[in-house]
């Protein structure tokens, strides 16, 4: 039996069973993001086989006809950094994301299947390579900072787009929070060149550029062989 003594003992109950609910409601959110081990290995067991623990330079890979260029490393408690050479994409994972005592291999991927851009209206247009980062649905302590070369025009109508699917699953695309969340709690930032992405877990991003005027940034480079001089 419970003795409740006046309003403040009934609202120190109703604070407790609000921070019960809080709690609850905060680790199935916590949970929605992550797979079971053998969802995992079905998914993405061939991005598993490519998985190096400390890669020394990104490459260039093909799974199930997926163009990828892929590097993947050893992340500690210390934190650390993946880099995709020459294609401006980063992740930097700081101290404490990962849990002391639990490393784990994470990969980063820049996917070239055009199967997996999202669908887009007349008034909408990629302005961002698709880039996956792994395992998919990996949760951090703290969040890492996902950096991304974009070509848009206006950086005003850029929106940070994620699809909460494994590498090999149909993609659904949508606003991802870092779009949604305004204020002082905004999670991106987007610059002339490139766009940053602080995560808390990990999955696919991209960049679409919204407006009925959307321009993006063309670099076009020919391709020849070499001159010949005839002498007569």
């Amino acid at each position: 039996m419970v003795r409740i003594d006046g309003a403040a003992s009934l609202h120190e109950i109703n604070e407790e069973e609000h921070d019960a609910t809080a709690a609850l409601d905060q680790g199935q959110a916590n949970h929605a993001f992550v797979p079971s081990a053998d969802e995992e290995i079905l998914m993405d067991s061939e991005l598993q086989e490519l998985m190096v623990p400390d890669m020394k330079e990104s490459k260039l890979v093909e799974v199930r006809s997926k163009l990828l260029v892929f590097i993947s490393k050893r992340i500690d408690s210390n934190g650390g950094q993946l880099v995709l050479d020459k294609m401006g994409i980063s992740l930097f994972i700081p101290p404490c994301a990962i849990e002391r005592g639990k490393p784990q291999t994470v990969f980063l991927a820049l996917n070239w299947d055009l199967k997996d851009f999202p669908e887009m209206s007349a008034s909408q247009t990629i302005v961002a390579p698709v880039v996956h980062v792994g395992p998919h649905g990996l949760q951090l302590k703290r969040p890492a900072t996902l950096s991304f070369r974009h070509c848009a025009f206006d950086t005003s109508q850029v929106k940070v787009y994620s699809s909460e699917t494994h590498l090999m699953e149909n993609k659904s695309w949508s606003l991802s929070e870092a779009t949604i969340q305004k204020g002082k709690d905004k999670t991106h930032t987007i610059l002339d060149t490139e766009c940053q992405v602080h995560i808390s877990h990990f999955t696919l991003y991209t960049c679409i550029a919204e407006g009925n005027e959307s321009k993006k940034w063309l670099q076009l480079v020919a391709f020849g062989g070499r001159m010949r001089v005839h002498r007569h």
